[in-house]
C-alpha cells in the first residue's frame, strides 16, 4: 500500500526511535505500540501494522552495549571520586592552585558516573532528568563530606612565634585562638600549658592570658615561661664530627598550649638556648719561638704563651676529634697554671662568670675583662696580661715559665641550679706540658761533611703526664 504503515515503518525516521514525550525510546514494543496508534488515527490495515511490526523489529531494534563498558566507567567514577575526596581534605596542605586539580579531578568522576548510567543503566540512552539530578545530588552530598570532616567544632589553640629572652631566661610565646563552630570568643582566662621533653611530659600549669582580636581573624595573646621551671637537660646532643666540628642532633622541647574544648597546635623551642649543661671542655697552649733577647744567648727560646679554652657540650665517642658544641647556661670557669716541678702557681686566673654567651672577671692585670663564649665560636682566649699587634693577648715568660720542667694547666667548669640538670658541672682532665732545653754541639755523623756551629734552644710541647 503506496504511504502505508510497512513502508513508513522503514524509513529511517522509523527504524531508529521513537519519542515518548522528552525521552527517545529504542524499545521495538513500544515502537510498535507506537505504529498502532498512528494506524488507528489515520485508518491503515492490520495487514499493514503486522508488517510494520516485523519490519521495525529487524531493522530497528538497536543493540544493547556490553556490560563491561559500563562497568569500567563505574570504577573510574569511584576511584576518581575517592582520591578527590581525600585530596579535597588535604587541600590546606597541598601546594597553591592544587584546587583546581582537585576540582577537574572531582568532575571527571561525576562524567564518568554520567557515561555508567548511559552505557549500563539505559542501554546508551543518555540520563533522564530524575537520573542527573539524583547524580548532581549524590556528588554534592560526597564532595561536602572532607569539609565536614575538617570542619572545626570546638575551635583551635596554635602557637605561633617563640621569642628566647637570655637576660631573663625566660621565653615568650605568642598564641592565636579561633573560635570554633559552636565556640566562643576567649578574651580572658587560664590557659592549660605542658612542657615536653623528648616526648616526657617536665611541666604543667595554668597560666592567665589575655587575648585581643586580630587583624588575621580570632584572638591572640602572649605567656611566657621561666625556663628554670622546666629545663631538664641539653636540647642538642653530639652525634658526630666533621673537620673537628661537632655534628648535633635534638632532644626537642614543645611547648602545648590549649584552651579547654579546643584542638591544641604546639611549638617547639629553640634548642640553641636550652642546651645550657657543661659536660665538656678543651685547652690549647700555643707556645711561641723567637731568637731575640733569650736567655744566656740561647739561639732561640719560648717568649710568649698564647691559651685558647673551649668550654661546651661533647660525647665520650667524638670527644678525640672535635671541639666541644655551644651552650648557652650560666657557669664558671676556674683556670689555673702550674710548675710542677718546682710546685709553684705561676698563673691564678680571676674566676670567669658567664651568663648565656657573656663571660666577665675581674681583670686583675689580665685582658679586658670582657669576652663572650659560645656566641659565634666555642673558643676563648684566656686572656693574658700583654696584647700583641694583632689584638691577641698572651702570658709573657716571666710570667708563665719558671724553670725547666713539667708544667700542669688545669680548667674546672663550675656549675649549679637547673642549668646543671642535677649535676655540678665539669672537671676537665689536666693538660701537661714540658719545657725544656735542647742542645746539639754541630758535630756532624757524616765523616764527608764538615761539623757545624753548636746550637742551643728551648722547646715546650704537650705531654700524656709528669
Amino acid at each position: 500500500m503506496s504511504g502505508g504503515l510497512l513502508e513508513k515503518a522503514k524509513k529511517q525516521q522509523y527504524q531508529d526511535s521513537v519519542h515518548q514525550g522528552d525521552n527517545v525510546v529504542n524499545d521495538p514494543d513500544a515502537i510498535i505500540t507506537a505504529y498502532e496508534k498512528g494506524k488507528k488515527a489515520k485508518g491503515d490495515s492490520d495487514e499493514d501494522v503486522g508488517a510494520a511490526a516485523d519490519a521495525v523489529i529487524e531493522s530497528g531494534t538497536v543493540k544493547t552495549p556490553s556490560s563491561g563498558k559500563g562497568n569500567l566507567f563505574l570504577y573510574v567514577a569511584v576511584g576518581s571520586l575517592l582520591i578527590s575526596m581525600v585530596l579535597l581534605y588535604m587541600l590546606s596542605s597541598l601546594p597553591d592552585f592544587s584546587g583546581f586539580a582537585v576540582l577537574i579531578i572531582f568532575i571527571a568522576s561525576f562524567a564518568a558516573a554520567w557515561m555508567h548510567v548511559k552505557e549500563d543503566r539505559n542501554g546508551g540512552t543518555k540520563p533522564t532528568g530524575i537520573q542527573v539530578t539524583a547524580l548532581v545530588v549524590a556528588y554534592m552530598l560526597l564532595g561536602g563530606l572532607p569539609y565536614v570532616g575538617a570542619m572545626d567544632f570546638g575551635g583551635q589553640t596554635t602557637l605561633t612565634d617563640v621569642t628566647y629572652d637570655e637576660e631573663s631566661d625566660t621565653v615568650l610565646l605568642e598564641m592565636r585562638y579561633t573560635p570554633g563552630l559552636f565556640g566562643d570568643t576567649f578574651g580572658s582566662g587560664e590557659v592549660d600549658v605542658e612542657v615536653l621533653y623528648g616526648g616526657d611530659s617536665v611541666y604543667s600549669n595554668k597560666v592567665t592570658v589575655q587575648m585581643s582580636e586580630s587583624p588575621e581573624g580570632g584572638e591572640i595573646g602572649t605567656f611566657s615561661l621561666n625556663v628554670d621551671d622546666f629545663y631538664s637537660g641539653n636540647a642538642n646532643y653530639v652525634t658526630g664530627s666533621t673537620s673537628n666540628t661537632p655534628q648535633l642532633s635534638e632532644n626537642k622541647y614543645e611547648v602545648v598550649a590549649s584552651i579547654a574544648g579546643s584542638e591544641s597546635i604546639s611549638a617547639y623551642l629553640p634548642a640553641l638556648n636550652l642546651t645550657r649543661t657543661v659536660n665538656d671542655a678543651d685547652v690549647l697552649v700555643d707556645p711561641y719561638e723567637d731568637g731575640e733577647n733569650c736567655p744566656d744567648g740561647k739561639d732561640s727560646c719560648i717568649q710568649r704563651l698564647y691559651m685558647t679554652g673551649w668550654i661546651g657540650i661533647s660525647s665520650p665517642t667524638y670527644d678525640s676529634s672535635s671541639v666541644p658544641g655551644a651552650v648557652r647556661g650560666d657557669y664558671n670557669i676556674s683556670i689555673d697554671f702550674t710548675y710542677v716541678d718546682g710546685n709553684e702557681l705561676m698563673v691564678d686566673y680571676p674566676l670567669i662568670n658567664v651568663s648565656g654567651t657573656h663571660a666577665t672577671w675581674e681583670q686583675s692585670g689580665f685582658g679586658t675583662g670582657v669576652s663572650t663564649i659560645g656566641e659565634q665560636r666555642t673558643s676563648f682566649s684566656i686572656e693574658g696580661e700583654v696584647e700583641d699587634n694583632v689584638g691577641r693577648w698572651y702570658f709573657d715568660r716571666d710570667t708563665a715559665l719558671d724553670g725547666y720542667g713539667c708544667y700542669r694547666l688545669d680548667l674546672v667548669v663550675g656549675q649549679g641550679g637547673p642549668d646543671a640538670a642535677g649535676g655540678t658541672g665539669y672537671t676537665m682532665p689536666p693538660a701537661y706540658y714540658m719545657f725544656e732545653e735542647q742542645y746539639h754541639d754541630g758535630s756532624n755523623d757524616d765523616p764527608l761533611e764538615p761539623d757545624g756551629e753548636p746550637t742551643d734552644w728551648e722547646t715546650f710541647e704537650p705531654v700524656a703526664s709528669c
